[in-house]
């Protein structure tokens, strides 16, 4: 009959237990992380609620390798904030804004700097303004914080991460990310902004890919066939960049033909053909007799002696039965 708390098991431990472990993280990753860390919190600064206290400590890795802020035992609801509220009992110096050293209200910039912070330590191994080599004290942090520009990036840091790490920890509230959903642009721009900014990039496992890309097509190959004037069936194939070869170009292959096939075409039949729009009319072609232009009566004098040769058995089979029945009475 006891009360318990149930919380959930995260196996994969917190990012600062895996810095220990692994050391600083890649870019790709860093993006990865901070995209989910800025999802959340942007839904607790939709219902006024800030963080107050975001580091690698309180970042646990779910079984699937994917981030979830924890610790909200820290957060406090904006609407219930006075003006002379103080902040001071809940934050982590060396991830902390400079205006939370000054006891100003919490506000979801501090939020937005933590960020900054908590990619800084991800990408470098340690906290901001702190030195892996020598201890430093909290009035040390507090005055880097809020005097030093943060520096110490690694050699290999692209110029897109150092940009959002530095913008997310300005000094000033108005020169960070106004929002949750800026930073993660910040962070993670489209593909295009990266592109124009001259520096190269690879996709990696874990970036966002929702952006759309434009991937430029490879010309046209063009072939031109030429004949070699001393082979008749041989043909040299020739490839092109373009209408044009250029300058020093490679020569073709050249390729020899089978002969081709022989055919025996017999001549076409004569066709009558229609007569220009003009009203002279032309005459007919030999061998034709009485062809109307349009071709809707013509006679040939084939038929004609066709007919006449029909007349003439006509009248031979007339003759022979005449003589038949004259000899068939006298008899």
């Amino acid at each position: 009959g006891e009360p318990y708390l149930l919380m959930r098991y995260f196996p994969g431990g917190s990012l600062a237990s895996r810095l220990e472990e692994r050391g600083p993280l890649g870019d790709s990753e860093i993006r990865r992380i901070v995209r989910h860390v800025t999802s959340t919190i942007g839904a607790a600064h939709e219902r006024d609620v800030v963080h107050r206290d975001l580091k690698p400590a309180n970042i646990l890795m779910s079984e699937s390798d994917a981030p979830y802020v924890s610790d909200f035992g820290s957060s406090r609801l904006l609407t219930q904030l006075s003006a002379h509220s103080s902040g001071l009992p809940a934050f982590t110096p060396a991830y902390a804004a400079p205006q939370v050293f000054d006891g100003q209200p919490p506000t979801p910039a501090d939020d937005i700097y933590s960020v900054g912070a908590l990619a800084y330590a991800l990408h470098t191994g340690h906290a901001p303004f702190c030195s892996p080599q020598a201890p430093v004290t909290l009035l040390q942090i507090m005055h880097r914080a809020a005097t030093t520009e943060i520096d110490g990036f690694r050699p290999d840091c692209s110029p897109e991460l150092r940009h959002a790490i530095t913008q997310a920890m300005a000094k000033s509230p108005s020169e960070r990310p106004s929002s949750a959903a800026a930073l993660t642009e910040l962070f993670d721009p489209p593909v295009d902004l990266r592109k124009s900014s001259g520096t190269s990039w690879v996709p990696q496992p874990g970036d966002a890919l929702d952006t759309q890309l434009t991937i430029p097509t490879a010309p046209r190959r063009q072939v031109q066939v030429n004949v070699v004037a001393d082979d008749p069936y041989a043909v040299v194939a020739e490839e092109s960049p373009g209408p044009a070869r250029a300058p020093g170009a490679r020569q073709g292959h050249v390729f020899t033909a089978p002969p081709p096939p022989q055919f025996s075409v017999a001549p076409p039949a004569p066709v009558a053909e229609h007569a220009p729009a003009s009203s002279a009319r032309p005459a007919p072609p030999p061998g034709w007799a009485n062809t109307t232009i349009d071709g809707r009566s013509a006679s040939r004098s084939g038929f004609s002696a066709a007919l006449q040769w029909l007349v003439a058995v006509v009248g031979f089979v007339l003759a022979f039965g005449a003589a038949f029945l004259v000899v068939s009475a006298l008899l």
